[in-house]
């Protein structure tokens, strides 16, 4: 055992691992692996992960995350992160826009 990890793992999140791996035993190893380090090397932030916390709700309000599909064997999914595309105003409606503030020649 390694001693970054636990001596002992939920089934359920051995289970999770199992399934999100595709039921690959050497992925899962990995991954626990991986995630164990890393819990031990940065523990603040494995910590206060709220969800629906401010900072969260912010950047998802101002960021898109799109993954991928794996493209090939060996090289995992991408994720594609980006500011959210402001919404533009278009021609036709800057046009409508400027015709509803406009007096009316035909009103006079």
């Amino acid at each position: 055992m390694q001693p970054h990890q636990p001596d002992e793992i939920e089934d359920a999140r051995i289970e999770r691992m199992y399934i999100n791996c595709k039921c690959s035993i050497e992925r899962v190893k990995t991954g626990l692996d991986a995630y164990f380090s890393l819990k031990t090397r940065y523990p603040e932030m494995m910590m206060n992960r709220d969800p629906l916390g401010p900072d969260v709700v912010s950047t998802m309000e101002h960021m898109e995350m799109l993954t991928m599909p794996r493209l090939k064997r060996p090289l995992p999914g991408a994720h594609l992160h980006r500011p959210r595309p402001r919404p533009r105003m278009g021609l036709l409606d800057k046009l409508r826009k400027n015709r509803l503030h406009e007096p009316r020649l035909d009103a006079i």
